[in-house]
């Protein structure tokens, strides 16, 4: 079990975390609530045609209605503070279908704008907000005031600190072992948290959906003395999908879950040897394994897959950790070639670890990357977070020449620190975010510097060494 804990693993999403979402998946449909458990009131005001609207300032609730200003339609519209502190939910109705668009804004914060299509009833839910902040609100002609809560009392002593200028995103989303998942912007406020009960103490399997504003987590076979299970939840709160052993999946969960489209993809093994599970909602599409194309190789069952993600256009690319190897997989579901393997890479071939045999890309000599996490391809580049072939761990960008088969490393970010059981390479627009779960650090680097342009640290306190945050993901608040 300790061999297990010192090497494990994950891997991010795609397009936004990047799982390269081509197709977007329509985000669930949210659920009011009026609940506020904070003490101090959050007084609220509205105004529509130039009149004051009903408010009750000790709940955080703002309703109006009026006809007139917004084309003769008859509109009601409430504000108020979710179950969650930092969660605003906003309800408008109309008397014909029409889209919305909820404007939240606060001297000192970030305007947040949320949107949604044509409709004559919208529930929208406001998040990425700081704590404790009057919000000005604007909704269908309508405005009003509403304030978020204090943070959860069991977030008090979390050690969070930031330091530099955030840049690509509005926030970072990580797991704290104190059992949290957290959003942090660049001022190093929490601006959304969501307790969970998927993980023991030592957290694992964890992705970001950009298209479906959730949290993907796995509870890790390996990493756990219960059963593996699948949890999406959505930023409003609540469980949007759980996916369950032997009702649903068939697999031993390991490590990592992506997301593409409509589609998840559970990375998990069956008689020791990795595959995944594709998953549209609770049917199953598909399942791969790694003995259909390398049955061959002897200790296949050694592979310890540990990281998957998913290309823009449906290619999943799976991490082997102890082959030193990455390989791909059509995973679009819609196509002809789907779950046929497409390409494999060697990081260090001839090396230590035992090769996938004829690798389509390799370094010319020598190592790019050993021991690795969180490997992703994007276009030409394939991104890989290397632990161990130079020293320090690394994020670094190697471009695949389709023509010669090489493996060229083009750039390369050092942690300045060892990071064996988990890492994050992201690409983000200028540049890279960097996760060394070890150090429960989050660094992001702009192309072409060594040293960081921003970095976060979150622990809980009394933390053990392996309870890290598996990998920071980055978040556009939308």
């Amino acid at each position: 079990m300790l061999l297990l804990l010192m090497a494990c693993a994950g891997s991010p999403e795609g397009a936004a975390s990047d799982t390269g979402a081509a197709s977007v998946a329509t985000p669930p449909a949210l659920t009011a609530s009026s609940e506020v458990t904070e003490t101090t009131p959050a007084t609220s005001t509205a105004t529509s045609s130039g009149r004051p609207a009903t408010a009750t300032g000790d709940t955080g609730i703002d309703s109006a209605d009026s006809a007139g200003d917004t084309g003769g339609q008859e509109v009601a519209v409430s504000c108020a503070r979710g179950a969650s502190p930092l969660i605003v939910t906003c309800t408008v109705e109309l008397s014909e279908p029409e889209p919305a668009t909820l404007e939240l804004s606060s001297d000192g914060a970030p305007t947040r704008t949320f949107s949604a299509m044509a409709a004559e009833r919208h529930e929208l839910t406001g998040w990425g907000l700081k704590p404790l902040t009057t919000y000005r609100w604007s909704l269908a002609g309508h405005e009003g005031e509403v304030q978020t809560g204090p943070l959860p009392w069991e977030l008090r002593d979390v050690d969070l600190s930031v330091s530099g200028t955030l840049f690509g995103m509005d926030a970072l989303l990580v797991y704290v072992s104190c059992g949290w998942f957290l959003m942090v912007d660049g001022e190093g406020d929490i601006v959304w948290a969501e307790p969970t009960d998927v993980y023991d103490e030592l957290p694992d399997g964890m992705a970001w959906s950009q298209a479906d504003r959730s949290v993907l987590a796995v509870r890790d076979s390996t990493m756990s003395l219960d059963e593996s299970v699948f949890s999406e939840i959505h930023v409003s709160g609540e469980e949007v999908l759980r996916l369950e052993p032997d009702v649903h999946f068939t697999r031993r969960l390991t490590h990592d879950v992506a997301r593409w489209g409509p589609y998840t993809y559970l990375l998990g093994e069956r008689d020791g040897i990795a595959g995944f599970e594709v998953w549209e909602g609770t049917t199953l599409i598909g399942d791969y394994g790694l003995e259909e194309d390398f049955g061959e190789v002897e200790g296949l069952s050694r592979d310890h897959a540990n990281g998957i993600t998913v290309t823009s256009a449906g290619e999943v690319v799976i991490s082997l950790l102890a082959f030193d190897a990455v390989v791909a997989v059509d995973g679009d579901p819609r196509s002809p070639t789907f779950l046929q393997r497409t390409w494999h890479a060697s990081g260090a071939p001839g090396g230590p670890a035992d090769d996938l045999p004829e690798a389509d890309y390799a370094p010319r000599s020598g190592e790019v990357f050993v021991g690795q996490h969180n490997a992703s391809r994007h276009g030409d580049d394939l991104w890989v977070f290397d632990n161990f072939s130079d020293g320090f761990s690394r994020a670094v960008r190697l471009r695949m020449d389709h023509e010669s088969g090489l493996l060229i490393d083009e750039e390369s970010w050092s942690m300045l620190s060892i990071c064996p059981n988990q890492g994050g390479a992201i690409p983000v627009e200028g540049g890279v975010l960097t996760t060394c779960a070890n150090a429960r650090e989050a660094k992001l680097f702009r192309h072409g510097e060594a040293e960081p342009a921003f970095a976060l640290r979150a622990a809980c306190p009394g933390a053990a060494r392996l309870e890290g945050f598996t990998r920071a993901f980055p978040v556009q608040v939308e």
